[in-house]
C-alpha cells in the first residue's frame, strides 16, 4: 500500500471510530493531518495524525503496548505525546487500521485456494500471528484514549459509544445439506474405503462407518435423518434465550451447492416454523452468486417468495468472497449485511475487527454500502481444517469471546445443521452446548443479523 491515506480513506477510518466514541464536529475541527517526517508546523490545540507514505513491509513493523503497529513513524514505543497543548500521535494508526479493516490485502495478487478464496496462510494476520486479536479495535481504543484526554483538557464533550451493553452473540447455521443418507454420499464413502477419496480415518474405521451408513440408507420407510435437526438447534438456543439465523442454499451447481430447492414442501414448512420461532432467515449465496448478479437476485427472489418474508442478510457458500465485486452485488440486491468474512482455515478476525464494518471500494474510492458482520468461529474450521479436539476448541472459542467482550463487540458462531455425527465431528454436540453455556454465563446479548444492524448499529450513526 503505497502513499499516504487520501481524504476519503481518512474519512472512512474516522467513520468507524464512531463505534468506539463519537467523532463530533468539535473533535473533527481540531484534527490536523501532517505527512510523516515533514517540518510542517503544528497548529496550537490540534489533534495531530502523522501520515506515512511508506508501503507495508513486515520488517518495519514495531511493537507498542505489546501490539504490532503496521505503519510506524520512527522507533518510539509511545503512541501519542503532548507538544505545546497539541495531541500528537507518534505513528500512523489511521493507515494501520485502514490496511486491515478495508480489506486491502485481499485486493493484492496472492495465492488462492482451490475455491479461489483468499487464504489465511497469505494474510497479514497469519504473518504477524494476530488472528485472535481484533487489532483495529485496539488501535481505536488507543486513539480514543488520546482524544479523550484532549477533550478533557479543552472541555470538549467526549462521548463513548457502546454497540451493546455487554457484547453481542450472533448464532448462525448454514443449511448446506438437509438429507444425511443419499446415494451420492454412499458412493463417496465407498471411495473413502477404496482410497479414492480423502479420509481422516483408517480404512478399517472408514469401512465400519460405511456399514453403519449403508444400514441406515437401506431403511427406506423409517430412515433416520440427522441433518433435519432444526428443532434441536432452535430448542438448544431457546433454552438460553438465544435466537438464531439460518442461511439457506438453493440447488444450482451439481455436487457443489445444495440438493434441495426453496419451493420444496418441507422447506416451506420449515420456513414457517422458523419464522414462528422468531429466527431470522437469510440467503446462503451459491458458489456462482459471488460474482453473478442475476443468479444472486434470482435466489433471493425465490427465498423471499417461499419463506414469505423479507431477507436482509447473506453469507456466501464456502465463504467464497471476492473483494470488492461480491459486496457490490450484495448492495445491488439490497442486502443490509453480509456475514461471510472469516477465515475458513482458522478461527479469528479476518479484518482484525470485532464489530460490524464496511469494506472499501478502491476502484471508486468510497466506502461500500453493505455492513459486514465478522464471522469469528466456524465448526468446520475447528474440526476439519485445524483438527482440534473439543477441549482446545473450547479454549480457543473462549479466548475469542473474551476479546469481543473487551470491546462490547459481536461474537459470531457458525454451526452447520447436522454436524454432530461421530464420524466427522466426534463430541461435537457436547462442544456446541458448552459454547452456548459459556455465552450464557458471559451475559451476552443475543441478536440476529438484522436486529444487530437496525437496533444496535444504525442508532449510533443516526446521532450525526
Amino acid at each position: 500500500m503505497n502513499g499516504s491515506l487520501n481524504k476519503e480513506q481518512v474519512k472512512y477510518v474516522l467513520y468507524h471510530l464512531n463505534l468506539h466514541f463519537r467523532v463530533s464536529a468539535d473533535i473533527r475541527e481540531h484534527i490536523q493531518l501532517i505527512p510523516a517526517h515533514s517540518h510542517q508546523q503544528i497548529k496550537p490545540g490540534s489533534i495531530v495524525f502523522k501520515l506515512s507514505s511508506e508501503p507495508f513491509l513486515i520488517e518495519n513493523v514495531i511493537t507498542a503496548r505489546e501490539l504490532p503497529v503496521l505503519f510506524p513513524v520512527g522507533e518510539s514505543s509511545e503512541l501519542f505525546k503532548w507538544e505545546n497543548g497539541s495531541l500528537v500521535f507518534q505513528h500512523d494508526l489511521l493507515k494501520s487500521a485502514f490496511f486491515l479493516l478495508s480489506g486491502y490485502q485481499e485486493t493484492l495478487p496472492s495465492g488462492r485456494d482451490h475455491f479461489n478464496r483468499f487464504r489465511y496462510e497469505g494474510s497479514i494476520q497469519h504473518q504477524l500471528g494476530i488472528e485472535h486479536v481484533p487489532l483495529v479495535n485496539y488501535y481505536f481504543k488507543f486513539i480514543g484514549e488520546g482524544i479523550g484526554e484532549f477533550c478533557d483538557r479543552r472541555r470538549i464533550p467526549f462521548n463513548q459509544n457502546r454497540l451493546f451493553d455487554t457484547f453481542g452473540f450472533l448464532l448462525t447455521h448454514d443449511v448446506d445439506v438437509v438429507d444425511t443418507y443419499t446415494f451420492h454420499d454412499l458412493v463417496y464413502r465407498v471411495k473413502k474405503v477404496l482410497g479414492l477419496a480423502p479420509s481422516s480415518n483408517s480404512k478399517i474405521k472408514s469401512f465400519r462407518f460405511l456399514l453403519k451408513y449403508l444400514g441406515n440408507y437401506l431403511k427406506f420407510f423409517n430412515r433416520p435423518n440427522p441433518h433435519w435437526d432444526f428443532e434441536y438447534l432452535v430448542g438448544s438456543a431457546k433454552k438460553y434465550g438465544f435466537k438464531s439465523v439460518f442461511y439457506f442454499l438453493h440447488k444450482e451447481l451439481k455436487h457443489q451447492d445444495s440438493y434441495y430447492r426453496f419451493g420444496d414442501k418441507r422447506l416451506r414448512n420449515l420456513f414457517a416454523y422458523l419464522r414462528r420461532e422468531e429466527c431470522e432467515i437469510g440467503l446462503h449465496g451459491s458458489i456462482r452468486s459471488a460474482d453473478h448478479l442475476a443468479i444472486l437476485k434470482y435466489h433471493l427472489q425465490l427465498l423471499e417468495q417461499y419463506s414469505k418474508g423479507l431477507v436482509f442478510g447473506i453469507r456466501q457458500h464456502r465463504l467464497i468472497y471476492k473483494h470488492p465485486g461480491t459486496s457490490r452485488l450484495h448492495a445491488a440486491c439490497g442486502f443490509s449485511y453480509d456475514a461471510s468474512l472469516g477465515f475458513a482455515e482458522h478461527e479469528g478476525f479476518r479484518n482484525s475487527f470485532c464489530m460490524p464494518f464496511k469494506l472499501y471500494d478502491f476502484e471508486k474510492e468510497e466506502m461500500m454500502d453493505v455492513w459486514e458482520i465478522p464471522l469469528v468461529v466456524m465448526d468446520a474450521t475447528l474440526y476439519q481444517y485445524r483438527k482440534m479436539n473439543p477441549l482446545s476448541s473450547l479454549e480457543s472459542v473462549e479466548k475469542l469471546v473474551g476479546e469481543c467482550e473487551k470491546f462490547n463487540g459481536i461474537f459470531t458462531l457458525l454451526w452447520h445443521n447436522g454436524n454432530f455425527d461421530d464420524e466427522n465431528y466426534p463430541e461435537a454436540r457436547e462442544l456446541f452446548e458448552n459454547i452456548l453455556r459459556h455465552m450464557y454465563s458471559k451475559q451476552c446479548q443475543s441478536v440476529t443479523g438484522h436486529s444487530c444492524i437496525e437496533q444496535h448499529l444504525l442508532p449510533i450513526f443516526e446521532e450525526d
